[in-house]
C-alpha cells in the first residue's frame, strides 16, 4: 500500500494465538515501511509505542489529512491490562507512531474515515448480547 508517493507500506499476516492473551487464534499483522526519499531498508512500524502491542489488529488505511500522507492502524492497546481495539496514526518516515482513538473492552471494529479519522465504531456487549454502532 502506498502511503503519499513515497512511502510504501507492506504487511505479512499470520494466525497465532498469543501465550499471554486470553482468547483463540487471531490473524495478526506485521507492518514494515519502505522510506524510499531515504532509500534505507524495510523498517517495522509499530515500534516504541506505548501501551500498544507492536502488530496490527487488522487492514492499515492510508489517508491524506491537510496535504500530507498517513497511515492509521487497528491496534491493541493496553490500559489496566486489558487489550482494547484502538487506532494509531503513523507519518510516513517517522518513528513510532500515536495512539488516537481508543476503544472499549466491546469494541469490535473501528471504521476509519478517508481522512483517517474513525467514522463509526462497532460494540458488541458479550453479557447482553446487544450490538451498538456509533456514529
Amino acid at each position: 500500500m502506498w502511503a503519499g508517493n513515497d512511502f510504501l507500506v507492506a504487511t505479512v499476516s499470520s494466525t497465532e494465538r498469543v501465550d499471554w492473551l486470553s482468547g483463540p487464534r487471531r490473524e495478526w499483522y506485521l507492518m514494515i515501511g519502505l522510506d524510499l526519499t531515504k532509500g534505507k531498508a524495510w523498517r517495522p512500524m509499530l515500534t516504541g509505542i506505548p501501551d500498544v502491542m507492536n502488530v496490527a489488529a487488522g487492514r492499515a488505511v492510508a489517508a491524506m489529512r491537510d496535504g500530507q500522507p498517513l497511515v492509521v492502524v487497528p491496534v491493541y492497546s493496553f490500559k489496566s491490562n486489558m487489550g482494547v481495539l484502538s487506532l494509531v496514526e503513523i507519518k510516513p518516515g517517522r518513528a513510532g507512531g500515536t495512539l488516537t482513538s481508543i476503544g472499549t473492552p466491546d469494541t469490535v471494529d473501528i471504521i476509519i474515515g478517508p481522512d483517517g479519522r474513525p467514522a463509526a465504531r462497532e460494540d458488541y456487549g458479550q453479557r447482553t448480547g446487544e450490538w451498538r454502532l456509533m456514529l
